[in-house]
């Protein structure tokens, strides 16, 4: 409703309120909805037409034009899953996303479970949302519990992104391949200011 409803809101933070993936997935499912961009679930890909559907034929609904000015999220410290966390960076591909910052620290995207989803397409849609990206400025991923092999789908993003200027990833292990991915990343993105790479375990005996 706050996203929806107040049209004056520019930063969300939800941190700390043991959000699950059902939770995070209604405030993830909203952004999608403010900014046009039709579901990848086959289910509510299902309910969009049939509202969809309304706008059109023998005597249709007027569309009213929604948008939002949300520029900074903060759901850290929460329970959601790599399936909310792929559909916030899908959004934030979106030509019209406004988000300049992100916060989603301290939650399982990494963790693959039935109902919060796939951590290894989450890596893929991640890596869209860096790449497309023409808002993001400060992203914070820190103890996501991402695999190195994930992270390098996310961090392949970077090279591709001409506007971040602060990333953290603290306490993710990176190994060689995502190492070089980072650098890769780095050398690309000319903007990028400030980078925490706290306890990552790059060294031989953390690889």
């Amino acid at each position: 409703s706050l996203i929806d409803k107040n049209k004056a809101l520019t930063h969300l933070d939800v941190s700390g309120n043991a959000l699950n993936h059902i939770g995070g997935m209604l405030i993830a499912d909203q952004l999608e909805l403010m900014y046009g961009i039709k579901p990848r679930d086959f289910l509510k890909i299902v309910l969009w037409e049939i509202e969809e559907s309304k706008y059109y034929g023998r005597n249709p609904k007027k569309r009213v034009k929604i948008y939002t000015t949300l520029t900074s999220l903060n759901m850290s410290r929460n329970g959601i899953g790599p399936s909310v966390g792929a559909s916030l960076f899908f959004t934030l591909g979106h030509p019209n996303c406004s988000i300049t910052n992100l916060d989603v620290s301290d939650n399982p995207l990494g963790y693959t479970i039935q109902q919060g989803g796939d951590a290894a397409a989450a890596g893929v849609d991640m890596r869209f949302g860096m790449t497309e990206s023409r808002s993001l400025r400060f992203l914070n991923i820190n103890r996501t519990h991402m695999l190195p092999v994930e992270m390098v789908s996310v961090l392949g993003g970077l090279v591709h992104n001409k506007n971040l200027m602060k990333l953290q990833l603290a306490d993710i292990k990176l190994d060689e391949p995502s190492c070089l991915q980072l650098c890769t990343g780095i050398a690309a993105c000319q903007t990028l200011g400030h980078i925490d790479l706290q306890r990552c375990y790059k060294g031989a005996n953390g690889s």
